[in-house]
């Protein structure tokens, strides 16, 4: 029994000292022995050692993964840290966790930081906006407080990098008027653009006009010019022929809407307008466009208490998402490294075998070096 006691002492001041030290390395260090083999003994020794960086000093652990991911020149490193922290942060919120005030003005500050940095990309802002989530949570609903520095960051994004302020936006709970009129009309008609002429962000555009109108709700600001944009630019895709955009965007919208009612307890008012807006969505004559409208109609009639957990697919995801801002050697070192776990692993080959092909097929030139480092 002693020697657990003294085990256990051991193991806490450990893990006080990791979140302590000046350097991230070790924690950098840490959050790589996660993504290993669950049966490695590194893998077993980090997860208890992180474990009680959770439960003792989550406030600093949060700070510091940041940090990690604004110091590390490793880009798996930098993933991994922040993919780390919102697995985190999400079970923080599932256990009705409240971040501590102090430490939450620095967390904001470095969190800014992650955003606006050239090094994140598109894949990094898709993990990024769940932990702004929980912090905007934390400031905005917890402690009521305000967030300029986030409405700020939003506004000057959506004119340089309007995907990046779309992914930050979609995932944001219930914010105060103030806080959406910075950046409302500039981020209306970006989405408004990428509504009208479709691609691969059609998804996301569609997800933006929604939440901003479930924002509106919450403000008590007018909706008309919402309602009015999408019923037209809707027309406009239809009469395109480009439905197979609203099928794949009513998908991802139907995923999207069950995460954010479950997070954020959607009002009556909110569910009307998502089922009035399904209602024009029907009027398109698609098979599967029907088959979906009437599954998120459902959704909005008969919302689901369960709260959401993330699973396997989002970390996959996620993951695939990183390894498309990678080169062919990048992603075959990734492969090669034996200690990662073997989805990572698999998910990375699969990758690598995608590159190949649209090399084969002239889509995506390889350099000669590249070509010869991947030979055996």
């Amino acid at each position: 029994m002693a020697e657990s006691d003294s085990g256990e002492s051991a193991m806490a001041e450990k893990a006080r000292e990791l979140i302590f030290s000046q350097s991230h390395e070790e924690v950098a260090t840490l959050v790589n022995q996660l993504f290993m083999r669950q049966e490695s003994e590194e893998y077993q020794t980090a997860r208890a050692l992180y474990d009680y960086c959770v439960s003792d000093f989550p406030n600093h652990l949060t700070l510091k993964l940041l940090k990690v991911y604004q110091c590390s020149s490793d880009g798996v490193i930098r993933f991994q840290s922040i993919y780390q922290l919102s697995e985190t942060l999400n079970e923080f919120r599932n256990n009705n966790f409240k971040l501590s005030l102090e430490p939450l003005h620095e967390i904001k500050r470095n969190l800014i930081s992650c955003l606006t940095m050239q090094e994140t990309n598109e894949s990094d802002i898709k993990i990024l906006r769940r932990i702004v989530s929980f912090v905007a949570y934390n400031v905005v609903t917890l402690y009521h407080g305000k967030w300029e520095e986030l409405s700020e960051c939003i506004f000057l994004l959506v004119d340089k990098e309007p995907i990046k302020a779309f992914n930050i936006f979609v995932d944001l709970p219930p914010v105060y008027k103030e806080f959406i009129d910075r950046f409302m009309s500039k981020i209306l008609e970006k989405a408004g653009n990428v509504f009208r002429y479709p691609n691969q962000d059609w998804s996301l555009a569609l997800q933006t006009l929604v939440k901003m109108a479930i924002q509106l709700y919450n403000t008590a600001m007018k909706l008309d010019v919402i309602s009015s944009l999408m019923e037209t630019q809707l027309d406009c895709v239809v009469e395109n022929g480009k439905e197979h955009f609203v099928v794949r965007g009513l998908k991802e919208l139907e995923t999207f809407l069950s995460r954010d009612m479950n997070l954020y307890s959607y009002n009556k008012e909110q569910c009307c307008f998502v089922s009035e807006f399904m209602i024009q969505m029907g009027a398109v004559e698609e098979t599967q466009t029907k088959e979906i409208v009437r599954k998120i109609n459902m959704l909005v009639t008969k919302p689901s208490k369960n709260d959401f957990k993330n699973d396997r697919a989002e970390y996959d995801r996620d993951w695939y998402y990183h390894l498309m801002n990678l080169s062919s050697l990048q992603v075959l070192r990734i492969f090669a490294s034996t200690q990662l776990e073997d989805r990572s692993r698999e998910l990375a080959i699969r990758r690598l075998n995608v590159l190949l092909s649209d090399h084969t097929k002239k889509n995506v030139k390889l350099e000669i070096s590249e070509l010869r480092e991947l030979l055996p």
